[in-house]
């Protein structure tokens, strides 16, 4: 399949939630379920090393912004 699709995916609207935020607010629920998951022994969806790679892509994105260079994986 070729091209650009969109799809419109709407935040769990819970009770406490201030709808000016509600995907800030409904993404901390399954974020706290992810570590609680983690910490029962579950595989939790990222790792640190994941975590480290998403923080070494960043540092990498302003070193190329800053020197021109490509860098590759």
């Amino acid at each position: 399949r070729e091209g650009t699709t969109a799809e419109e995916v709407k935040p769990v609207l819970y009770p406490w939630i201030d709808p000016d935020y509600a995907v800030i607010h409904s993404s901390i629920v399954d974020t706290q379920r992810d570590i609680l998951e983690g910490l029962m022994g579950g595989k939790a969806e990222t790792t640190g090393a994941d975590n480290f790679k998403t923080v070494q892509l960043v540092w990498d994105s302003y070193r190329s912004a800053a020197s021109g260079e490509i860098i590759r994986y």
